[in-house]
């Protein structure tokens, strides 16, 4: 199994709120490919260990240009909710995919990939549900006691 890096959605990723990702690469995955989501894939220090987040089956896999997010404005709204964002507009998502990350254009082809978790989706221990939000600073909180996912589960943090 391949590992994936979710170093920019670490948390989404691990509170599963997160079901799209766009990479520059990737064109051999398939749906029904089981990939193992990490925190980071490549530049470890020595001694570190690669730090598994979850399992995920891709669903559909297909090349898209980033500046459909902006030409198709509900389209974008949405796509940029899935990818753990929801507090970003297309544009913010776009500028930060290509400039501050991969340092390519809106019309660049990007691999989208939409996926679901093969594990369980983590249950708040307060509230036995796993109904999580991201709130407007990024973090990720149960939607019934609004505890912090990663208070609420050191054992997911490491």
């Amino acid at each position: 199994m391949k590992n994936m890096s979710y170093a920019l959605t670490t948390n989404q990723a691990r509170a599963q709120v997160k079901d799209i990702t766009r990479r520059l690469g990737w064109w051999n995955v398939k749906p029904g490919d089981l990939i193992q989501q990490v925190v980071k894939g490549m530049g470890l220090k020595k001694g570190e260990k690669i730090q598994k987040i979850h399992v995920i089956e891709v669903l559909e896999a297909k090349p898209e240009p980033l500046f459909c997010l902006t030409e198709y404005p509900n389209y974008g709204l949405l796509e940029v909710r899935r990818e753990g964002f929801p507090n970003m507009t297309p544009s913010n998502f776009i500028d930060m995919f290509c400039k501050s990350h991969n340092g390519c254009t809106p019309t660049t082809e990007v691999n989208r990939i939409v996926f679901r978790y093969v594990d369980p989706r983590p249950e708040c221990d307060c509230c036995k549900t796993d109904n999580w939000y991201i709130d407007s600073g990024d973090v990720i909180r149960c939607q019934f006691c609004r505890r912090e996912f990663l208070s609420a589960f050191p054992q997911w943090a490491r």
